[in-house]
């Protein structure tokens, strides 16, 4: 397992109290929970709260999570039909900017973020067979299975935002 996780954040993470040693299935399990948690978490507000501390008012974190996840399966499955697996970075404050996170509603956000999901899970299964491994930038080999680590850090650190 690629240990870039727990050296940014710490085991479990000092923020969310994410735990890294949190297996594979038992993260994809998680992972099929988070359109309703985020849901939850969003509850009545119409996404335009900043919270205390925060740089993007809900509707964007909900953006963000979507979009990672979609960029990640797209990666994911380039890599099984024959792509290069060495991968971008992308800034995620400039992408923010570039969709105008603060702009859409709250209620597309979460559409969004549902379909997401789905094709994330459907990228991850279609990666594991394959047994991908992406070389990243900044963080090295990184097999489909620390996607799964990073990609569900990411979410549930953002529902702990919101």
């Amino acid at each position: 397992m690629n240990q870039w996780g727990v050296r940014t954040w710490g085991e479990p993470c000092r923020e969310c109290g994410f735990s890294w040693a949190l297996s594979t299935d038992e993260g994809l399990a998680v992972m099929t929970e988070v359109p309703a948690r985020f849901r939850d978490a969003v509850g009545l507000s119409d996404g335009t709260t900043v919270g205390a501390g925060l740089g993007w008012p809900v509707t964007a974190y909900v953006c963000h999570v979507a979009d990672n996840l979609r960029i990640f399966a797209e990666r994911l499955v380039g890599v099984v039909r024959g792509g290069e697996s060495r991968i971008a970075a992308y800034d995620q404050d400039e992408l923010a900017r570039c969709r105008g996170y603060e702009r859409v509603a709250v209620e597309g956000a979460l559409w969004s973020l549902e379909r997401a999901v789905d094709d994330w899970l459907t990228a991850i299964q279609l990666a594991r067979a394959a047994d991908v491994v992406f070389e990243h930038p900044e963080r090295g080999p990184y097999g489909w299975s620390d996607v799964v680590s990073s990609n569900l850090h990411d979410a549930l650190h953002h529902e702990f935002d919101i």
